[in-house]
């Protein structure tokens, strides 16, 4: 209310206020804007966004604030790409991590829980197909493990069905698990072999009762 009122009666003095007085709240601003917490974090978990953060600091402040933002957000979006196209995963031959309990697998070394993350699309879907193609050949059953995936497009949907294909050529039993109720009706409607599976009821609303359905014994396991 303060500052509504100083805009709208006294922004008329502001022109007789020095130039140096005017620059030191500037940074008195700015220096309560840093949130030391924030960037302590960030060194420690995410070393490339500290960087650029620092970079994008000393830009603003040597050469233009425009020029220091519009290199941030470009910096930024090439990290962003290069994670994302790297396809996100989780790979759990032994131990299953479920919806909030952890529950460990008797030794089965021919199950493997694959578990895709985040976004499945044409910039990450080659890294998710070419790791099929070139491993996991001795696993008997490959248990393809949606829960956090929350976006798909065409690509993702047809990368989906090629992994599904690669596996079955090679004799391996494919199932699917904690598919959340949007991706399932995307795969509904664009993948063949979704609807393949359904229909030999090889899609469980759970991974553990796809295990059961497996004979895999759960050990540790409270209800």
């Amino acid at each position: 209310m303060g500052i509504l009122l100083v805009s709208l009666f006294f922004i008329g003095y502001f022109r007789f206020i020095p130039m140096a007085v005017i620059a030191a709240i500037l940074v008195y601003v700015a220096i309560q804007m840093v949130e030391i917490e924030h960037f302590s974090k960030l060194y420690k978990y995410e070393k490339e966004g500290f960087i650029v953060s620092l970079l994008v600091a000393l830009l603003v402040v040597l050469e233009d604030p425009i020029v220091g933002i519009l290199f941030g957000v470009a910096v930024s979006l090439l990290i962003y790409v290069n994670r994302i196209s790297k396809g996100l995963y989780e790979i759990r031959e032994n131990v299953l991590v479920d919806d909030m309990k952890s529950k460990e697998l008797k030794e089965n070394p021919e199950i493997l829980l694959y578990s895709f993350k985040g976004r499945v699309v044409y910039i990450n879907a080659k890294a998710h197909l070419s790791r099929f193609e070139n491993n996991f050949i001795k696993y008997k059953v490959i248990m393809l493990r949606f829960r956090e995936v929350y976006f798909l497009d065409l690509d993702g949907i047809e990368t989906i069905d090629e992994i599904i294909n690669i596996c079955q050529s090679r004799g391996q039993k494919i199932i699917l698990t904690s598919i959340p109720d949007e991706i399932s009706k995307i795969l509904e409607e664009g993948s063949f072999h979704y609807r393949t599976l359904k229909a030999q009821k090889l899609i469980f609303p759970k991974t553990e009762k796809a295990l059961t359905f497996l004979n895999v014994p759960l050990t540790d396991y409270k209800k």
